[in-house]
């Protein structure tokens, strides 16, 4: 305990001094910390941090975003785990014999040698559902092997929602270009699809606003070579839970395949560049819907028979007999196109000036 009292004291009162600018005094490692709306019922969050804090051993800094409202579920966003060498590899050997979903898609930050910025720019979107008013919690923790501690708590205002049906095409690139080094993109595009089909409809449903999003991101790295060197895409493919458990899972796999293909087709990539994977049936996709759309009778039911039930056959069985079937109704016409979706993470690495001028 004294150990872990003296680590406490050091980390809680260096946070603010790893922006090293003199300039902001304040004690929060999130900065620039952004939230939007990129389409209804889809929140995006957007701040800059630390790449790197000195971590020992088996300990490990999380960043927690999440969206707090009265009265509903948490929403979480991917959270930022700073980590070790040696403490990554503990984390992952930990993520294989212990998943713990909430840190399944975390952006996990290292110490490098290699590494010529020491800030990371952190983008991530979430499906909330409907919200009238809500707070952005931005949660510190560290953690040691046995337990977890809160270290202090940030919060930011969330926007009203825009009143209009069609969602704006929001722009996801940074004012200034952001500082030379590795980068991360994920980009959440509820792509619609057909039922029981696979192919790229651009002019289906809202389907263009979800590409005109991507473009928005992906463009500008390509259109100049000497300042960004596009490293790989990989694109994952979702379907919803209705239908057979193995032919869902084909059905994402085609729609991811289908979807790499448009990408190389439209941006003129080489196929080696974009690689895929089919992640089945959207249950999780699910499960975060429901809980936060407390204005449906059943959300409690729902996410509890999600939570309690592990296969799949089981689950849309508990589904369809809740109350009579109008929940499963329900979701049929108010959720389930939502989980038809495609997730995108673009790597690229921003070129430092000397490498630009080489270019030249």
């Amino acid at each position: 305990m004294k150990r872990y009292f003296q680590f406490f004291l050091t980390a809680f009162f260096s946070l603010p001094f790893l922006y090293a600018s003199g300039q902001d005094p304040e004690v929060a490692l999130a900065r620039d910390v952004s939230v939007c709306w990129v389409e209804p019922g889809v929140l995006s969050l957007s701040f800059t941090c630390p790449r790197s804090v000195m971590m020992g051993g088996k300990t490990m800094l999380r960043i927690c975003p999440e969206v707090r409202r009265e009265g509903r579920r948490l929403a979480r966003f991917a959270p930022v785990v700073y980590l070790s060498r040696a403490g990554k590899r503990y984390f992952e050997r930990r993520q294989q014999y212990r998943p713990d979903a909430m840190l399944a898609e975390a952006h996990l930050l290292v110490p490098g040698g290699d590494m010529c910025d020491t800030t990371y720019t952190y983008r991530d979107t979430l499906a909330v559902g409907a919200m009238n008013e809500g707070v952005l919690v931005m949660d510190y923790y560290c953690t040691d092997c046995c337990s977890d501690h809160l270290l202090l708590s940030d919060t930011a205002d969330v926007p009203l929602p825009p009143g209009i049906s069609v969602s704006p095409v929001v722009p996801v690139q940074a004012a200034e270009r952001p500082a030379p080094g590795p980068h991360r993109e994920r980009v959440l595009l509820p792509l619609r699809f057909r039922v029981d089909r696979w192919e790229v409809e651009e002019d289906y449903m809202d389907n263009r606003e979800c590409l005109a999003r991507l473009d928005s991101v992906l463009s500008p790295l390509l259109a100049d070579g000497s300042r960004c060197r596009l490293d790989g895409l990989h694109v994952r493919g979702y379907a919803s839970p209705e239908g057979p458990r193995d032919h869902n899972q084909t059905l994402s796999e085609r729609r991811a395949e289908s979807f790499s293909a448009w990408l190389c087709r439209h941006y003129r990539l080489s196929p080696e560049a974009v690689s895929r994977s089919g992640e089945g049936e959207d249950w999780e996709g699910l499960h975060r819907m429901v809980e936060a759309d407390s204005l449906s009778p059943w959300y409690k039911e729902v996410s509890l028979l999600i939570r309690r039930h592990a296969l799949s056959g089981v689950r849309k069985r508990k589904l369809q007999e809740l109350d009579g079937g109008k929940a499963w109704r329900e979701l049929l016409e108010r959720m389930y196109p939502y989980l038809r979706s495609m997730k995108v993470e673009i790597r690229y690495t921003v070129l430092p000036p000397k490498e630009e001028e080489g270019v030249r």
